[in-house]
């Protein structure tokens, strides 16, 4: 990892670390470990099982943070967040959201999307109650 890796990592997770001070020597111990390692860490969880909160509590905590944020909830918010959707109310956002990305599984009939949209003889429709 390069120093300028280090230190983003460091400047995007600083308040949430135990110890800042000891941040950049931690970073130094912790690539020792593993270079020793017969079989360095592959993931995440491995990563995390391997970092003792005690000799590497700034790491640990990165570590924890990572492990708990939600996968590709920035990216595809992002997709949806689109520069023609700017005026979009976070109540149809959130809706829209829900529909692309958590309920996939959920049949969506878009003759009937289209015809509420339609019968509204409106550009801005409220909430879908499909």
């Amino acid at each position: 990892m390069s120093q300028i890796e280090t230190a983003k990592i460091y400047e995007w997770y600083s308040s949430d670390l135990p110890d800042r001070d000891t941040y950049y020597m931690e970073i130094q111990r912790w690539m020792a470990f593993c270079n020793q390692l017969k079989d360095p860490p592959t993931s995440l969880s491995e990563s995390f099982i391997l970092a003792d909160s005690d000799y590497y509590p700034n790491i640990n905590t990165i570590f924890h943070l990572l492990l708990t944020m939600p996968v590709g909830s920035f990216s595809a918010l992002r997709r949806l967040k689109l520069w023609n959707r700017t005026t979009m109310t976070d109540h149809r956002l959130n809706g829209l959201a829900l529909l692309m990305h958590i309920h996939k599984d959920k049949e969506i009939d878009r003759n009937l999307v289209l015809d509420k949209f339609d019968a509204s003889r409106n550009r801005r429709i409220g909430a879908l109650h499909l």
